[in-house]
């Protein structure tokens, strides 16, 4: 029985590892129309900072840019246009590609492996089953860890020593 709960726990781990593989390995890749969005909001940062410093208040029209300092702020060779280019635009594919990575592995490993599939390890958790169980097994199975055992037997014996174990607690009613 362990055996078959160990396998459908890896096969879920192996599902993770092939998500992994396949978003970490492959070429990135998206469909995904946020992705337009987050590139935008990208370029739109940097050039938000580059204009930040040649930026003043004008008490009529709020924070403008001159524009022969708008101009100035931008003499970016083709070389250095391109690497800013690719940095926003792989910064735009990670903030995708991380959503879509959290949401295969909720759907796939946890959701269709672990939860609600045809072989996740709870469809192996029957009545029968469990009423077979020793109480070792049950205790490793769904026991506590060790430390919250640790820590309820301490707030027991203090429990004790102060004599609160037989004691009710009643509100005071004041005249």
């Amino acid at each position: 029985m362990t055996e078959k709960l160990t396998q459908r726990y890896r096969t879920a781990l192996d599902q993770v590892r092939f998500i992994l593989e396949i978003e970490r390995g492959g070429m990135p890749l998206t469909m995904n129309h946020y992705f337009c969005e987050h590139l935008d909001e990208c370029r739109q940062k940097r050039m938000l900072e580059a204009m930040s410093n040649v930026s003043f208040s004008d008490c009529k029209h709020g924070t403008v840019v001159r524009l022969q300092d708008a101009v100035q702020t931008h003499p970016m060779s083709n070389a250095d246009h391109i690497v800013k280019d690719i940095h926003d635009i792989l910064r735009a594919c990670y903030e995708v590609t991380l959503e879509r990575f959290k949401d295969n592995v909720l759907k796939q490993a946890t959701d269709y492996f672990l939860l609600s599939g045809p072989d996740t390890p709870l469809n192996l958790f029957s009545p029968t089953f469990v009423s077979a169980l020793t109480p070792d097994e049950v205790g490793h199975i769904a026991g506590e860890a060790p430390k919250v055992k640790r820590r309820r037997a301490q707030l027991g014996r203090e429990i004790t020593s102060l004599g609160w174990e037989t004691r009710q607690v009643t509100p005071q009613r004041y005249v």
